[in-house]
């Protein structure tokens, strides 16, 4: 994974898919072949949560930032949790 020289990943086209619908239709029809998962985030896990960190689950809260292969400026965030403006921007920031 190339950065930039101020740590971040270039990116041209970013797709950020929020819940289980759009996390659905992102697993289906978009990264389904091609991409590859370059970073997590698991937040707001609990003892008891089952996670199977695969985003097929509703009971799963995990979000995944997808890279397609054969061009690495397209990115896609995939978050099967509710995300609050506050972390939303968060996450834009980093």
């Amino acid at each position: 994974m190339s950065e930039s020289g101020e740590g971040k990943l270039p990116c041209e086209i970013l797709i950020i898919a929020v819940g289980p619908a759009a996390t659905g239709f992102i697993q289906t029809y978009v990264i389904h072949k091609n991409y590859e998962i370059i970073a997590g985030l698991f937040s707001g896990l609990h003892e008891d949560d089952i996670n199977t960190l695969s985003q097929k689950t509703p009971t799963d809260k995990s979000c995944f930032l997808y890279r397609k292969k054969d061009c690495p400026k397209i990115l896609v965030c995939q978050c099967n949790i509710t995300v609050t403006p506050e972390q939303a921007f968060s996450f834009t920031e980093q």
